[in-house]
């Protein structure tokens, strides 16, 4: 109930609290998630409230951020780096972010204040994707890569596409995350969005790569499915597989 109302007057009483209340606020969201999830047990056992804090901390950047919280991205990257559990529930933020402001901002914000979220996300995006990328060399954990690849793929259908043709993303999702089963559906997931762009928005430059992509994705398939095996895989298979 507490959380509920914290989320209502956030949602509609931000803007007439004092600025010494609403810094009080971000402090004390922020410094709770972090204690929340920076370990794997006490994320557990507050997996339902992380959640709704998670949100509460969103509603707020669309208020606050970029202009009263310029550093939250480097500050969400960083502190995501310490922590593989941490990293996780990090991730999870960025990917609501995102779909705050790309897919659902229109039914609560201004279109100028959506326009100024879209364009400072994609002007951030930059040390977003590096921190992507430094998770999915380095992590270990199988939720954090998870919820990454999850991430990632709310991020595709909007990013420029020299971050789908010109960085090692496509080479990792088809060579490491794709063969292994814990990832394969989430990696054909990001996979089959990269595939969906719009041939026409595609630069001749990036053919040679796109016709790689399918190339590698079947060579990699027939190796975890014989091709005459996929009909029956597809008949007895359940939703994961």
């Amino acid at each position: 109930f507490a959380l509920a109302t914290l989320e209502h007057c956030v949602k509609s009483r931000w803007k007439v609290l004092p600025a010494e209340q609403r810094e009080a606020i971000k402090s004390y969201i922020v410094s709770v998630i972090v204690r929340y999830s920076s370990d794997e047990a006490t994320l557990l056992r507050t997996k339902v409230q992380l959640s709704k804090l998670n949100l509460i901390l969103v509603q707020i950047l669309k208020q606050e951020w970029p202009h009263n919280w310029k550093d939250f991205i480097p500050q969400i990257v960083e502190s995501g780096k310490t922590n593989e559990t941490l990293c996780g529930n990090n991730m999870q933020i960025l990917r609501l972010l995102s779909e705050e402001v790309f897919e659902f901002s229109l039914r609560q914000l201004t279109s100028k204040k959506v326009e100024t979220l879209k364009e400072s996300l994609t002007q951030e995006f930059q040390l977003i994707y590096q921190f992507c990328e430094f998770v999915m060399e380095n992590a270990k954990n199988v939720i954090t890569l998870q919820t990454t690849l999850q991430c990632f793929l709310r991020f595709l259908f909007w990013v420029p596409l020299y971050y789908a043709f010109e960085t090692p993303l496509i080479d990792m999702l088809l060579h490491k995350f794709f063969p292994q089963p814990h990832f394969r559906c989430d990696a054909l997931q990001c996979l089959t969005e990269v595939a969906a762009i719009d041939p026409k928005s595609v630069d001749a430059k990036y053919h040679p790569k796109v016709q790689k992509m399918y190339a590698d994705f079947i060579t990699n398939l027939s190796r975890i499915v014989q091709p005459e095996a996929i009909k029956q895989y597809h008949e007895e298979g359940d939703q994961g597989e």
